[in-house]
């Protein structure tokens, strides 16, 4: 979504920063700071006017508008607890169009039915694919294909395919075994889920009463425990003999 910055640079500004924030050895990228900025969509819609928020890598900045959106810098305020973080790029003109993919299992549930006697493509999942449209920094224009990269607050990826006059940059989602994402932005394959082999999630009842399942365990293994205890106390000799 596209952001004004009421008092951001009225033209682009160029610096050059580290590619990894905590890790100055990987190298260096050119970073661009404008008044027109893009962010996620998922952030600025849980914002309200007058909130503080942060742009990771610029600095704090209060949302002054909401239709369209429109942010003021408050760079002074070095105060980042408690903000919601924001990625963005700059609204520039040779930002690079490009296409994220996911995968999901390619195999339904009907797969771990030992006793499905039906056709094998019945056990096909055949909407294991998903795509979404992205912006993305001009330095990304440098990426190789079969490169591993990190985008903040997104995850892990690998180059697929790189961007040419035909063909927009391609990047697959890397699963890294959590079960959300870095940031809590939208995915649209379930990590958890994928990671722990299952297709869906339990259900809130089915966790409710797991989780009363094992309260009452407890408590019954509690309360064996003190019985032991007494038990052994009654029948501990009380003198020599």
């Amino acid at each position: 979504m596209l952001v004004h910055i009421r008092n951001g640079p009225a033209v682009p500004v160029s610096k050059l920063v580290q590619l990894h924030p905590k890790n100055p050895e990987i190298g260096n990228k050119e970073c661009l700071y404008f008044n027109q900025i893009w962010v996620e969509r998922d952030d600025i819609s849980a914002c309200v006017v007058d909130e503080k928020i942060t742009l990771m890598g610029w600095g704090n900045a209060v949302v002054k508008q909401l239709s369209p959106v429109e942010v003021e810098l408050v760079l002074e305020d070095k105060v980042y607890k408690n903000t919601k973080k924001f990625s963005w790029i700059a609204a520039v003109d040779n930002v690079i169009e490009a296409e994220i993919l996911e995968f999901d299992h390619i195999l339904n549930d009907k797969s771990n039915d030992k006793d499905f006697a039906g056709d094998f493509t019945e056990t096909v999942n055949h909407n294991s694919k998903f795509s979404s449209a992205v912006l993305l920094e001009p330095a990304m224009n440098i990426l190789q294909k079969s490169v591993h990269i990190q985008i903040q607050r997104r995850g892990f990826y690998i180059v697929d395919r790189v961007g040419t006059l035909a063909h927009k940059l391609s990047l697959i989602y890397i699963p890294d075994g959590a079960t959300k994402t870095m940031s809590g932005l939208e995915a649209k394959v379930d990590v958890g889920a994928l990671m722990k082999g299952k297709k869906e999630e339990a259900s809130t009842a089915e966790l409710l009463e797991a989780k009363a399942l094992l309260k009452k365990k407890k408590e019954e293994e509690k309360e064996a425990k003190a019985h032991a205890k007494e038990e052994k106390k009654r029948l501990k000799p009380t003198g020599d003999i």
